[in-house]
């Protein structure tokens, strides 16, 4: 049972890959494995068709995003940035992204198919993806889960590099490092006051 003896509840929290709505995290996971597996340019596409259940649209409800802030829940800014080899970090979820001619002239290719059958929870069981291209072939993605979640956490290789790029726009990169370092070894940490002046160098 969770939170009691061995059973960290800690243990069971998941961390988002990508700074964006969690609902996307997976489909997210699933088009960059197809765009690898395929050679996929987004030219090449002519249309997208995510799959997802009824509550989905009432959380990614932007499909012309106005901001970074919608940015983060328009599914087509995602699918369309994920396709054209964006980084899919912070700078993909800019003002300036919503605006570049190139993201934003593709979002109509994106369609959101809504399958009330799957039930109204907020994650879900599923998302699929349907890449139809404009040869004529299909490509599709059964997405069940993030590359994140509890049971596929991130490396410590990973977290490390999303910390820096994250405290890097913040405080000195010489801090950053020794920030991660100390935050690497925080069971081993008797004093945090080093750690917080250097969170703190902002």
């Amino acid at each position: 049972e969770l939170g009691r003896g061995e059973a960290f509840r800690v243990m069971a929290v998941g961390m988002k890959k990508y700074p964006c709505c969690y609902l996307s995290q997976r489909i997210i996971d699933g088009l960059l494995a197809l765009r690898v597996e395929h050679g996929l340019t987004l030219d090449a596409v002519e249309r997208v068709e995510i799959g997802v259940n009824r509550i989905f649209p009432q959380i990614l409800k932007y499909p012309d995003p106005a901001n970074a802030e919608e940015a983060r829940f328009s599914l087509p800014h995602v699918v369309v940035s994920a396709l054209s080899g964006e980084p899919m970090f912070i700078e993909t979820f800019t003002d300036a992204k919503v605006v570049d001619p190139t993201l934003a002239t593709a979002r109509d290719k994106v369609v959101m198919r809504v399958h009330p059958e799957w039930g109204d929870a907020q994650l879900g069981e599923r998302n699929t993806i349907a890449i139809l291209l404009k040869d004529g072939r299909t490509l599709t993605r059964d997405c069940r889960m993030a590359r994140g979640d509890p049971s596929d956490p991130l490396g410590r290789d990973e977290l490390r590099t999303r910390f820096l790029n994250c405290a890097d726009q913040v405080i000195h990169p010489h801090a950053a490092t020794k920030a991660a370092d100390l935050l690497e070894g925080l069971e081993r940490l008797t004093d945090a006051s080093q750690l917080m002046t250097l969170l703190a160098s902002a």
